[in-house]
């Protein structure tokens, strides 16, 4: 099933991009520092927001018309 394989692999980005986190400086002194742990964040709120809406809702439809707009 396409969709059960998609919803792992989001899954599975997440639990990467959380070990990364959890690798990152507690101490943000410098700017890099700051930007990249802002970077990482927003890109698991993203994640969790995908995940969070593929769990409550069984069938999701993605039309043409949607490109480019945020859920």
């Amino acid at each position: 099933m396409q969709n059960a394989h998609d919803f792992q692999g989001l899954k599975t980005n997440w639990s990467e991009l959380h070990h990364q986190y959890q690798k990152l400086s507690l101490l943000t002194d410098t700017l890099p520092k700051k930007i990249r742990r802002e970077q990482v964040e927003a890109q698991l709120d993203e994640l969790e927001r995908f995940v969070g809406l593929i769990e409550r809702h069984r069938v999701i439809i993605v039309s043409d018309t949607a490109v480019g707009m945020r859920l």
